[in-house]
């Protein structure tokens, strides 16, 4: 989902709300328009640098090979090189069965 803040909105009850799209809202829980001011400003710069996330999407979906990325830097720490080389050699063949940018069993499925 490409995420799209719309606008920063006052709500009947007074408090401020950071509309998404038009089904997704976020309130910012303050009545003061300064703070709210504020607040939009700092959950924009978290969007534009990819820390927020989608309200119904989750987190971004990983592929086997972001997967293998993550598990390789751990476990290269942990494990003894030929534990290492038996992995990669394993997930080679699950890479190539699978392909590699088949979603990880670790991401969130959509609904």
């Amino acid at each position: 989902m490409n995420l799209t803040m719309v606008r920063l909105r006052q709500h009947r009850n007074g408090v401020w709300y950071v509309h998404y799209t038009r089904k997704e809202r976020q309130s910012l829980g303050t009545k003061d328009k300064t703070l709210a001011q504020r607040l939009f400003r700092r959950r924009r710069q978290d969007y534009l640098e990819g820390k927020l996330i989608a309200l119904t999407g989750g987190p971004p979906r990983k592929t086997l090979l972001d997967f293998w990325e993550e598990y390789q830097e751990h476990r290269l720490k942990t494990a003894s090189r030929f534990t290492c080389q038996t992995d990669r050699q394993a997930f080679r063949v699950w890479l190539r069965l699978l392909g590699a940018d088949t979603p990880s069993a670790a991401s969130p499925r959509k609904p």
